[in-house]
């Protein structure tokens, strides 16, 4: 396991992304969702793109879908693994605190751990997502199982 904690710092982190995501972006990938999954039986009007229905949910604007500023993550790892992420890959996210329209971001992603656990080998790398004040909103981890651990005993 490496000693690399990209939530205190972007020192030793292999990839840092900082962006900006505006309203009108928000909504359309929340509309883009809502459209191309009906299954998901969400409302076209929902808190990622209705400020009243935001602010009757406690928040003073729309909040920014968490699968939004995730994607990021996506591309990076199938840059890393191209098919393995497809077909192996696993994203798990702890949302801490909501990002709103305008808030700029510093997303992190820390080098591959190797884990190997009953027979298998997974690269794991660890994820962060920090605020305009440098405070916390996501923690997470990104991994693509790999099969079989030739090492395993």
């Amino acid at each position: 396991m490496t000693e690399v904690d990209i939530t205190k710092s972007n020192a030793g982190a292999i990839w840092v992304e900082k962006t900006v995501l505006g309203q009108a972006e928000l909504t359309e990938f929340s509309q883009q969702i809502t459209y191309r999954y009906p299954d998901l039986e969400r409302p076209i009007r929902n808190l990622h793109t209705d400020v009243a229905l935001a602010q009757a949910a406690g928040f003073p604007k729309p909040i920014a879908e968490p699968l939004h500023y995730l994607a990021y993550f996506d591309n990076v790892m199938l840059g890393l693994y191209q098919n393995d992420w497809l077909e192996h890959g696993e994203l798990q996210a702890t949302i801490l605190r909501p990002v709103f329209p305008g808030d700029s971001m510093e997303l992190r992603l820390g080098p591959a751990d190797e884990v190997r656990q009953d027979g298998s080998l997974e690269m794991r790398h660890q994820l962060a997502v920090l605020g305009p004040e440098g405070d916390l909103l996501t923690v997470g981890y990104v991994s693509v199982h790999r099969g079989e651990d030739t090492e395993a005993g």
